[in-house]
């Protein structure tokens, strides 16, 4: 087996350590960030994107906030237009000035912060999108951080690479036997990119965020939750809106 149950065990226990390998993984991947999230995917990556964007539904006046917003890649679908207008986040200063060097019109300011301690006034949203941020977050906090960040009537739209649970499927293969494979060949050829490949499978392995996020959102105030699987099973969208009703806990 290519992983520990050992190593299943902190990652799943301990979410501080899967940030920490996260910070690891963009302070040596975020000058070849744009390239290695397309080819990692096969280039699903784009057609992710985009169902996001459609499914957000974004309009002109909207102010958006992108969670993990790294170097910028989902605003380059509107790097020639200054509307809606983005302000990201992400906990990796180095894909912030990727970020910043890109000089997306579109982008209103960028910030220098973590999914579980948003640093915005209540309600201050229209939209929040977010790409690869929910396996490393702790499900309670990361939705009501979310639901805080939103206006009423607010939309969330997010993706995260989905643990693979067919151990015939191709994903599963990729997942548990090529990266680990591509990891052990990088610590060797390609430096940069041995901590990518060797820790990514193993917190894909060990996240929860699929299983545990619907029910967290429900409790801080969403509706209209809707999730699917995105192309060969690769990554897992939900969809959902914000309205404060009866059943809402804090």
């Amino acid at each position: 087996m290519w992983v520990s149950s050992r190593a299943y065990l902190n990652y799943k226990n301990n979410l501080n350590q899967a940030k920490e390998v996260a910070r690891t993984i963009f302070s040596t991947l975020y000058t070849s960030y744009d390239k290695v999230v397309l080819y990692l995917t096969f280039f699903q990556d784009l057609k992710w994107k985009t169902k996001l964007l459609n499914l957000s539904n974004l309009r002109s006046r909207d102010l958006v906030l992108d969670i993990g917003i790294g170097t910028g890649l989902l605003q380059q679908f509107y790097q020639n237009y200054t509307v809606p207008r983005f302000i990201g986040i992400d906990m990796s200063e180095e894909m912030l000035k990727v970020c910043v060097n890109k000089k997306l019109r579109c982008i209103d300011d960028l910030v220098l912060a973590d999914a579980e301690k948003l640093p915005f006034r209540d309600c201050s949203f229209d939209v929040v999108v977010s790409c690869y941020v929910a396996k490393y977050c702790r499900q309670n906090i990361f939705c009501k951080q979310v639901s805080s960040a939103l206006k009423k009537h607010g939309r969330l739209v997010l993706y995260d690479f989905a643990k693979p649970t067919n151990t015939a499927s191709l994903h599963y293969i990729y997942v548990f036997a090529i990266l680990p494979f591509l990891g052990r060949l990088a610590a060797i050829l390609a430096k940069n990119l041995g901590p990518t490949l060797r820790e990514l499978p193993r917190i894909i392995a060990t996240s929860d965020w699929e299983m545990t996020i619907e029910k967290q959102l429900l409790k801080n105030g969403f509706t209209e939750v809707k999730s699917e699987l995105l192309n060969a099973n690769g990554a897992r969208l939900f969809t959902a809106e914000k309205l404060i009703n009866d059943n809402y806990t804090e």
